[in-house]
């Protein structure tokens, strides 16, 4: 498709997503899934599980043979093989007939049966009966379906909206898709016309301003605002805050463009990750890694970018420069593996060992073989002193110490406790 737009993007078709076990999709404020009375056999645990609220209290009785978490006022729980839906209550709204029901998003969970995939509303009602292959998972309101190897797209009503046609797609975004038939690339809307002119924004790519290549396909053209400077780049882009990293075939050096195509941010960077809340980290002299805002400048100090820009520095200190800087979330973002900075490039959190956020509020410290917790402000809320650690919602975390098991609150207080036991 030489002198026309190509896309050089390769999807999977019918992909299976990793199954999650018990205790995924709790939402803030609802029940709280725990096992009790757990008996591991060959690192298998065959207790069974309930519910309780954010104080410990036991809600449902614990009768199930796996749980997860509540979303929209309703719970998958499995009853010895087979998976169901309750409610608060510990009513089934719908009675264990499935192999599996995954998460809800958006009021939508696929559904497993027979090693066929459909979905279910949040009232339990079937909407896509379990006959594809695939994993159902919607994106804009639209499904993959995979049917002999061919893909089309099915409503949230379980309507097939554009029957099964094609050999590669990729899922909608605001209302369009791209969709391969052979070597052939179009973009379609959601009745399967094809759309000659797409915007995407945030998202995939974005053709404005690009050329092609004569002598390969798979390379576009770009410029920067005042069309002074001409760059070859692959055509392979995604935009993250709108913003592109791309990587300069001449030079091999990395900068950014934005959704009209235009290189905004010049190539100068060894290497250079997407944005996140306003910041990217980069790869500067020496590989040394620091952040830069949407303007290009260093976020916290001047960034280097060669051995002769060094050699002319009088001073150290204003240099920007990280220890394995990560994205920014929340407001922070981890460098060095035990600490996390904020957007002034200060310290407020430094833990003992690896630090890891969990929430926008509780961040997990692993400090030899043990865990312990730590808040926002970088104060310890329990020490690490505990085997296992995990976060289950709300103010909940599970915890293990040698031969005991249980459920505390981020204060250390252990709202319920059990013995381990093993079968011999």
């Amino acid at each position: 498709m030489r002198n026309g737009i190509k896309v050089f993007i390769i999807i999977a078709v019918c992909v299976l997503s990793a199954l999650i076990p018990g205790f995924c999709g709790t939402e803030p404020g609802a029940l709280i899934p725990f096992e009790a009375g757990r008996i591991y056999e060959y690192g298998t645990g065959s207790g069974k599980f309930g519910y309780m609220d954010s104080k410990g209290n036991t809600v449902i009785e614990p009768q199930f043979t796996d749980a997860d978490g509540f979303v929209g006022g309703v719970a998958p729980v499995e009853f010895y093989g087979k998976w169901g839906l309750i409610d608060q209550s510990g009513k089934y709204i719908l009675k264990p007939k499935y192999d599996k029901i995954f998460y809800f998003e958006d009021g939508v969970a696929c559904v497993e049966l027979n090693k066929k995939y459909g979905a279910i509303d949040i009232s339990g009602r079937e909407i896509i009966k379990p006959e594809y292959i695939n994993y159902i998972n919607f994106e804009g309101g639209m499904a993959q379906i995979c049917v002999n190897g061919k893909v089309g797209f099915v409503d949230k009503t379980g309507k097939v909206a554009i029957a099964p046609q094609y050999d590669r797609v990729l899922d909608f975004y605001n209302d369009i898709a791209l969709v391969t038939i052979g070597s052939k690339e179009k973009f379609i809307d959601k009745t399967g016309k094809e759309v000659l002119d797409p915007k995407f924004g945030d998202y995939g790519v974005y053709f404005k301003g690009f050329i092609t290549n004569d002598k390969d396909d798979d390379i576009i053209t770009c410029y920067n605002a005042d069309k002074t400077k001409k760059y070859r780049i692959s055509r392979d882009v995604t935009f993250y805050e709108g913003l592109a990293s791309v990587k300069d075939i001449d030079s091999g050096k990395f900068g950014y463009i934005n959704t009209d195509g235009i290189m905004v941010i010049e190539p100068q960077f060894a290497a250079a990750d997407n944005f996140s809340e306003g910041y990217a980290v980069v790869k500067a002299a020496f590989n040394w890694k620091s952040y830069i805002d949407k303007s290009g400048k260093g976020a916290f100090g001047r960034i280097i970018l060669d051995a002769e820009e060094y050699a002319d520095l009088h001073s150290l200190e204003d240099i920007s420069a990280f220890e394995d800087p990560e994205a920014f979330h929340n407001g922070l973002a981890r460098v060095g593996g035990d600490k996390y900075i904020d957007k002034e490039g200060k310290v407020v959190i430094q833990a003992k060992g690896q630090i890891k956020m969990l929430t926008a509020e509780y961040f997990l410290d692993e400090f030899r073989h043990h865990s312990g917790l730590m808040d926002s402000s970088g104060k310890y809320l329990i020490e690490p002193k505990y085997n296992v650690l995990l976060y289950r919602g709300g103010d909940v975390f599970e915890y293990r110490i040698g031969r005991e098991y249980g459920y505390m609150d981020s204060r250390g207080n252990i709202l319920k406790k059990f013995q381990l036991v093993y079968e011999d």
